[in-house]
């Protein structure tokens, strides 16, 4: 019922799941790994106390030993389209046209917003997202390096 006006809602995949020995028994434990990518309106703490409540219900239930681990906690991070290192982008980027654009992943700028939360973000590099964290996952070597010196331009601007 939450939802965010640039991410939408919050996106849930099981990506993992393991249990069993062989195709004749039930297993004696299974596992089953998630990720998910949370929104502002209904954070990373909101979504873990749901994820509890559910597992702790269950678990009053005969038959039932459930336990849930939180193994990465990446919360969603909003850059300023308005801050000094998007505008020093806007100026040094060797792309003329560039959009600002909202994706539903993560990356380290979680952690470092943790730790700072005025200091400005942007996701800015080589790549296409059409093949981000899929199997044939690349970047071309010319974008790549066409890059290393646009970060040359971009990097010492925004210092100053």
């Amino acid at each position: 019922k939450y939802e965010n006006p640039k991410l939408k809602r919050t996106l849930h995949n099981v990506t993992l799941n393991s249990g069993g020995a062989q195709i004749n028994s039930l297993p004696a434990y299974a596992q089953y790994q998630a990720n998910m990518r949370t929104i502002p309106e209904f954070g990373n703490d909101q979504v873990t106390a749901l994820l509890q409540s559910v597992v702790d219900e269950l678990n009053k239930r005969e038959g039932f030993k459930l336990e849930l681990e939180v193994i990465a906690d990446m919360p969603p991070v909003e850059s300023n389209p308005e801050s000094d290192l998007i505008k020093v982008i806007h100026e040094n980027s060797h792309e003329s046209n560039l959009e600002l654009i909202c994706l539903p992943g993560t990356t380290d700028t979680a952690q470092l917003r943790r730790r700072n939360k005025t200091m400005d973000i942007a996701m800015y590099g080589p790549g296409n997202f059409n093949v981000i964290h899929k199997i044939d996952e690349h970047i071309e070597v010319d974008q790549y390096l066409q890059f290393i010196e646009t970060f040359k331009r971009i990097i010492p601007a925004y210092l100053k």
